[in-house]
């Protein structure tokens, strides 16, 4: 049958039944061959159905494009690649195979978190770039809410009930219409006032009902112009998260632009938790009412596999009232699904064109941030165009892995497909597990519907007494009960559980570059943030202070040792002035070994000594960033590494040693280098000796050191530096720090225990790290050798 447009007549009483059977028999193939319905075609949810509905048609008038072989595998950022926005893309890319290009003209795939307009016309059509042309549409608040009336306006629909009313106060006749609602009732409500191009919760007013800005507001003669703000409606009866006001962020990705492709994400979703107790009786307190915008300790993240849990244990606490509801998590899901599908069809000719672009398609990827409420409906508060990528939970590492990782696996497939001149067939690719986690909610005109019964609401005023609405049964986390700090050692503290000593520490920039893994490190070993420097027993500065501070207490415990700036200082005045003259090279290339020192305690001097990696600088003409084992290298995958091997890892360091005449390569470059570190950690001694006094806090320091060396594996003298975090765009390097940071707070937590018999425990808790010297037992690693002449 064709597709064009079928007029249903409705037969008059006088039809005979057969005709009314074959006019229903001739719908429905006319439906199903229009349609084909993607994942489950009916949820028991009353009745309630989700599906793809064709909005609109399209023709595929695709050319042939096929990528060079020379750019298929090199991928382009629009920053650094160790810019910290990137590093998880980055780090995808290169699970993928792809090796960095610092020119975007023989990139394949191109990624950017901002426009940068001039590429738009500067791309050869084989090329990909996850950027579009006025993709601010949705992004910024006013455009999002301006642009979706006018789609509703257009269907002849009111806004749907996910979308919340929004006004712009910056448009004469949007303010008018504002004033009027105030004036008609609205005045009554909470609203939320929102600068549109801000983030974070910053610029955000929540206005109580008569509160002095909506005052403001309806009684304004707008004689002055206004900055850009839009007035939302503010959001009653919301589900609390433990008590808090909280969020859950999804994230989408656009496919393909032409035809239009949007995937919804299933697996690595996850929630944002305020810092402080949720009130919708008190509306003067801003921080109860937002999720995240201070960044204190007490704000937290959830897995969406916790969230999952959450939402079905609120759902059966509530019994009768929500019992219409089968399948509580997939309900909330359904919704959001639906959210983005309508957020596609409204910006498909708007934002997602190859208009103004040069390239035959595009991709993108988006998060939107969402609220639910204790009927568990759920509302769209924003969206983001380039949403952060924090990493300071291990979490948030799988979560980004797994949805970059499919995401290229997607685009890849798109590309194939349409430089072979074929479809994009969703469903084939779904089939054959190509979307990995995502699953589509649009193509190509059909989209995502989901409809259901929706509850009356009743307002924010009788939120307090809502009929066990509130989630107030559920046990409220140790992590969220303050407690009150005992000045004395670790385990004096107060104790969330028999066994368990409480463990805070306190760092500046948990979600920084410099700081994340540190982060990562410390919860993943039990340690909860606080935002008291005073009060916890870790003080985790991520750069080397001006002096040691005076204000710490013996019970607290510090990451930087006393004269540490001068010693560090006078660590790198010392190295070898005398220049590599015939340097060891990787495939042509000079590098430097980075390893880490770890100093436990200077008084006595406990060393550790841990590998790391090498640092090869980017060389346009070997763009590679990979080896590949050879046949002959029979070498267990467990202890070799996956293949391909990135030339940054210390596998591959040592496989470059092995092709060295030196016997025991590694064991020869090892002990020269731990006996520099051995002389350099006792300058720190050195420098110390009048600068402690009893009452200080115990201190240790964590310590990179840069190593250079010649073709007959001369180590030279080491700089040595504070623990400046090098990109985590390489999973190798994720794995390295987990253990350089992780170990080290279990060896520190140890020795600074009086639980803990240090010597003991070192089997256990060192990791990666090698102790080299202890002077309380006399231990000091030695190695002696005979040098070779220089190659010079």
């Amino acid at each position: 049958m064709s597709n064009s447009m079928i007029l249903l007549v409705v037969p008059s009483r006088a039809l005979s039944f057969s005709i009314i059977v074959c006019i229903l028999l001739v719908w429905w193939q006319y439906m199903t061959s229009l349609d084909t319905v993607v994942g489950p075609s009916h949820l028991d949810l009353g009745g309630d159905v989700q599906f793809l509905v064709r909005t609109r048609q399209s023709t595929d008038h695709r050319k042939l494009f096929p990528v060079p072989e020379k750019s298929r595998k090199l991928f382009w950022v629009r920053k650094s690649i160790h810019a910290k926005l990137y590093e998880p893309v980055v780090r995808a890319f290169h699970s993928r195979g792809y090796s960095l290009t610092e020119d975007p003209k023989r990139a394949h795939l191109l990624w950017s978190d901002h426009p940068f307009s001039p590429l738009y016309q500067e791309l050869k059509p084989w090329q990909r770039y996850s950027w579009i042309p006025d993709i601010d549409q949705w992004d910024d608040k006013d455009s999002m809410a301006y642009n979706m009336n006018s789609y509703f306006a257009q269907r002849g629909e009111t806004p749907h009930f996910s979308f919340p009313e929004t006004y712009l106060l910056h448009d004469k006749t949007e303010f008018k219409r504002f004033q009027k609602r105030l004036r008609n009732g609205g005045i009554n409500d909470p609203w939320v006032l929102k600068e549109p191009t801000v983030n974070q919760g910053k610029g955000v007013v929540i206005a109580g009902p008569h509160s002095k800005p909506l005052l403001n507001i309806m009684n304004s003669d707008r004689s002055k112009k206004k900055r850009r703000r839009v007035a939302q409606k503010y959001i009653c009866d919301e589900m609390t998260y433990f008590g808090r006001k909280f969020d859950f962020r999804i994230f989408w990705l656009v496919a393909s632009v032409d035809p239009l492709v949007v995937l919804y994400q299933t697996k690595h979703n996850y929630v944002r938790v305020g810092a402080a107790a949720y009130d919708e009786r008190d509306f003067s307190k801003t921080q109860s009412h937002l999720t995240t915008h201070t960044f204190g300790a007490n704000e937290i993240k959830a897995t969406w596999d916790e969230f999952k849990v959450y939402i079905e244990e609120f759902h059966a606490l509530q019994g009768d009232r929500l019992s219409h509801i089968k399948n509580p998590f997939q309900h909330l899901e359904n919704q959001s699904k639906h959210v983005i599908a309508l957020l596609a069809d409204a910006f498909k000719n708007m934002t997602y064109t190859t208009r103004g672009i040069s390239s035959q398609n595009a991709f993108t990827w988006h998060s939107a941030d969402m609220i639910v409420d204790n009927d568990l409906d759920v509302y769209i508060i924003e969206g983001a165009d380039g949403p952060g990528k924090d990493e300071d939970y291990d979490f948030r590492i799988q979560m980004h892995n797994t949805m970059f990782g499919d995401m290229i696996d997607i685009v890849e497939e798109v590309v194939r497909r349409q430089e072979q001149g074929h479809s994009i067939d969703v469903q084939a690719m779904q089939k054959d597990g190509v979307l990995g986690s995502y699953e589509v909610v649009y193509d190509d005109g059909r989209m995502y519907n989901y409809s259901f019964h929706r509850s009356a609401k009743k307002g924010c005023s009788i939120s307090g007494s809502s009929e066990g609405s509130k989630n107030t049964a559920v046990n409220v986390p140790d992590e969220f009960v303050e407690v009150l700090l005992t000045k004395a050692s670790l385990t004096a503290l107060p104790k969330k559980s028999i066994d368990e000593p409480v463990k805070t520490f306190y760092m500046e920039g948990r979600t920084s570059q410099n700081g994340e893994p540190i982060a990562r490190s410390l919860r993943s070993k039990g340690w909860t943030p606080v935002d008291d420097y005073y009060s916890a027993q870790l003080v985790y500065e991520t750069e080397v202070p001006n002096k040691f501070p005076d204000d710490l207490q013996p019970w607290q415990i510090f990451n930087h040792v006393p004269k540490e700036r001068k010693t560090l200082s006078m660590l790198q005045s010392q190295k070898d002035e005398a220049q590599v003259c015939d340097p060891m090279l990787f495939n042509g290339r000079k590098f430097s070994v980075e390893v880490f020192l770890l100093i436990v305690s200077q008084d006595p001097l406990i060393v550790f000594y841990h590998d790391g990696y090498l640092d090869i600088p980017y060389d346009e003409k070997d763009e590679n960033e990979f080896l590949h084992r050879p046949k002959q290298d029979t070498a267990p995958r467990s202890t070799d590494g996956l293949d391909p091997i990135w030339r940054g890892s210390w596998i591959s360091f040592e496989r470059l040693l092995r092709e060295t005449s030196i016997d025991s390569p590694m064991l020869h470059v090892k002990g020269q280098m731990k006996t520099h570190l051995i002389n350099a950690a006792k300058h720190f001694k050195k420098r110390k000796q009048k600068a402690v006094t009893p009452d200080m806090a115990h201190s240790f320091g964590i310590y990179k050191a840069s190593f250079n060396l010649d073709r007959n594996l001369h180590v030279m003298k080491p700089i040595v530096h504070e623990m400046y975090i090098y990109s985590e765009g390489y999973q190798e390097i994720v794995d390295l720090h987990n253990d350089v940071f992780g170990s080290a707070f279990d060896l520190m937590e140890a020795y600074n225990s009086t639980s803990f018999d240090f010597l003991t425990v070192l089997d256990s808790a060192r990791g990666g790290y090698e102790l080299i010297l202890d002077d309380e037992t006399g231990e000091e690693f030695q190695y002696s050798y005979e040098g070779r002449p220089s190659p010079c």
